[in-house]
């Protein structure tokens, strides 16, 4: 009874792991768009983690640079999303999208200024708003995958 109950229990622990898959990541070719955003968002997600730390001002500036960088190269393209909308529409959806970057980027401004200052506590409200932007910006203009 052991024999055959033991390989049966063995398979059930297994199979779940065994069987499951992740989406082939040779799909989707990831656009200039998206490279740009993963380096802003790599180099967003380390100034989260330290931006109440006065002792990393200096990398979260570099951070910072890194992060205007990338937004600068994304206000330049446009979203993937855009192939989607109605052509009368197309236009509105690209210029809103840009004016929201430009938006971002005088907030990441007033980041560099806080953190400047040496005033974290103002920095990490302004990067809670960054968040904030992140995700509402994403939900408007990022393709569902």
């Amino acid at each position: 009874m052991k024999k055959v109950i033991f390989p049966l229990i063995a398979l059930a622990l297994i199979s779940p792991f065994s069987f499951a898959q992740d989406k082939p990541k040779g799909d989707k070719k990831e656009t200039q768009l998206e490279s740009s955003m993963d380096k802003l968002s790599s180099a967003f997600r380390k100034l989260r983690r330290q931006i109440t730390d006065p002792s990393k001002n200096e990398n979260s500036l570099e951070l910072v640079a890194s992060i205007r960088a990338a937004a600068e190269e994304s206000t330049k393209l446009e979203p993937a999303k855009a192939a989607d909308i109605p052509a009368d529409k197309r236009a509105a959806f690209v210029a809103e999208y840009k004016k929201q970057m430009q938006e971002f980027l005088v907030q990441v401004d007033a980041l560099e200024a806080a953190l400047k200052a040496k005033n974290n506590t103002s920095a990490d409200e302004i990067v809670k708003k960054l968040a904030a932007s992140q995700k509402a910006g994403h939900k408007e203009f990022k393709r569902e995958e």
